[in-house]
């Protein structure tokens, strides 16, 4: 069967290069937007990137304290659809709410002014990431309203159907301020016939020399 954790879509250096750059454009653009939200300087990267099938992402929180996450999704539609998801563990995204807010919150529950103000940021990375790929590859993308949700990690990825299946780009964010450390993770969901959509649409934006 061999390793469970490895690979699934195979992609050149040169894909992986592209994709990487593509993702940095929005992630920079993120992070711009999201240090004049909270008047401090951000540092948000993403350093690398994998496909992952889906039902060995919850491995990704083993062995540390987090058995529950805070997710905000937003669906999209384009040449190649799905779910975009950012996902923090539940206590780091109160202390990202506490600055954003630059308020004391309780940490065992989140109101709605701070379940608005995590949405805000998932939408601002979220939009970041999915317009800077879409904007790239020249083509347009219908995404619906940002969803917040607080679920345990194994309800993350219930591994349902061909697209529960199916591997997942799954990206790792550094995401600190100046006086928080608030980790968190990056995925995008594709079918099948997505996935191979998305892998075209980079194709097409290296022989356009977009790349490099």
């Amino acid at each position: 069967m061999g390793d469970r954790n490895s690979e699934q879509v195979m992609l050149s250096e040169l894909q992986r290069d592209a994709i990487n750059e593509l993702l940095n454009m929005g992630v920079g653009r993120a992070t711009a937007v999201l240090s004049k939200m909270v008047d401090e300087e951000i540092h948000l990267s993403v350093p690398s990137f994998e496909f992952r099938q889906c039902i060995n992402l919850t491995e990704v929180f083993e062995g540390t304290d987090t058995s529950r996450v805070t997710i905000l999704r937003q669906r999209f539609r384009s040449e190649f659809s799905g779910d975009a998801l950012v996902i923090f563990p539940q206590e780091r995204s109160y202390a990202l709410v506490q600055a954003v807010m630059r308020e004391n919150i309780a940490m065992n529950t989140l109101g709605e002014l701070e379940q608005e103000a995590l949405t805000e940021i998932g939408n601002i990375i979220l939009n970041a990431c999915i317009a800077s790929l879409c904007n790239n590859f020249g083509i347009e993308a219908e995404v619906e309203l940002t969803e917040f949700l607080q679920i345990d990690t194994e309800e993350i990825f219930p591994g349902t159907g061909d697209e529960g299946d199916g591997p997942v780009m799954f990206l790792k964010m550094d995401f600190r301020l100046d006086v928080h450390d608030v980790g968190g993770y990056l995925a995008v969901l594709l079918s099948a016939d997505s996935q191979q959509s998305f892998i075209s649409a980079v194709d097409r934006f290296i022989r356009d020399g977009s790349a490099g």
